[in-house]
């Protein structure tokens, strides 16, 4: 019986999985980024719903927090808003922001 679950688990994981994996390339960074992004969304969603440890809510901020952060990475959604050596720098920003939490916050984000 736990094998059934288990292998019903996964294929689940896997339908979850398959538009984003389908979509990677080599050549680019932010395919990366984009695997990253759904772990931390799936990990984030697992989070709220089982709700399993005392500060899971502190959690579950710095998890959106890194979602947002991907999001405007992956996006350029910024280019528009700033040019030139300005666009560089907030970007920069946005990444050293993301992984100065990951840094400091993934050990904890675990079930």
């Amino acid at each position: 019986m736990v094998k059934i679950k288990e292998c019903y688990y996964n294929i689940k994981r896997c339908i979850k999985w398959f538009p984003v994996i389908w979509k990677t390339r080599e050549w680019d960074y932010s395919y990366i980024l984009k695997l990253m992004q759904m772990q931390i969304k799936l990990m984030r969603q697992r989070t709220e719903t089982i709700q399993f440890y005392i500060g899971w809510e502190q959690s579950v901020k710095y998890m959106k927090i890194c979602e947002k952060l991907l999001d405007i990475i992956i996006s350029g959604e910024c280019k528009y808003r700033y040019f030139g050596d300005a666009y560089f720098k907030y970007m920069d920003k946005c990444k050293k922001l993301l992984f100065n939490i990951l840094y400091k916050k993934i050990e904890g984000w675990w079930d």
